[in-house]
């Protein structure tokens, strides 16, 4: 792990509260994509394939190895391609992510771990992103062990809530364009469907 990754802010005793954006924002995606199978279209299904490739290769290879554990390096332009991708599977952006994930390898299944599976099946899950951080969640203390990704104005530029909505942009505005609901609808299946898979796999890892 990168030696940006090992200094952490002590954890806030505070109550966490219910992060009502998060949940609204995922329980409209899902309703989206609820209404995909009534709007099918093969064109449809093509970019549901694509973006659950895109999204999954954005989520495990470049928030996972590339930001997270600096396992490999790139160029800097193939770096923010890669980081659009993850930004797109609507799990945030960089900067809580990786903040999140080095906080829980540092803290793994002890105290301080933000999805500790000792705390529960669904609070490793679910649990743990619908509520606010007090820590992750802080302008301040939330950027400490990610000081390396930071200091980099695109990654700034990629951190959730700068642009909105995530994942209608820009595929799913493209979407609306040439195919209507049909092609948006899938657009947020394939989107989504990385979500569960990508779950499961960081909390062990």
């Amino acid at each position: 792990m990168n030696a940006n990754a090992v200094s952490d802010a002590a954890p806030a005793v505070k109550k966490m509260r219910l992060n009502w954006k998060s949940l609204v924002w995922v329980i409209g995606m899902h309703l989206g994509v609820l209404l995909a199978p009534f709007t099918f279209t093969w064109s449809g299904l093509v970019v549901f394939g694509i973006l659950y490739i895109l999204t999954g290769l954005g989520i495990t290879l470049c928030y996972h190895r590339l930001l997270t554990h600096r396992s490999f390096t790139t160029p800097k332009s193939v770096e923010y391609i890669l980081t659009l991708f993850g930004v797109l599977a609507n799990e945030g952006g960089p900067l809580k992510w990786v903040a999140t994930h080095r906080k829980h390898h540092r803290y793994a299944d002890q105290e301080g771990d933000p999805h500790s599976p000792t705390k529960g099946f669904w609070w490793a899950q679910i649990g743990w992103w619908l509520h606010m951080d007090p820590v992750l969640d802080d302008p301040v203390l939330g950027v400490q062990n990610v000081k390396d990704l930071a200091r980099d104005p695109v990654h700034r530029f990629y951190k959730s809530g700068r642009f909105f909505p995530r994942s209608f942009w820009p595929p799913h505005c493209l979407d609306w364009a040439n195919g209507g609901a049909a092609l948006a609808c899938h657009g947020l299946s394939g989107a989504c469907s990385c979500g569960p898979s990508s779950c499961s796999m960081r909390v062990g890892w």
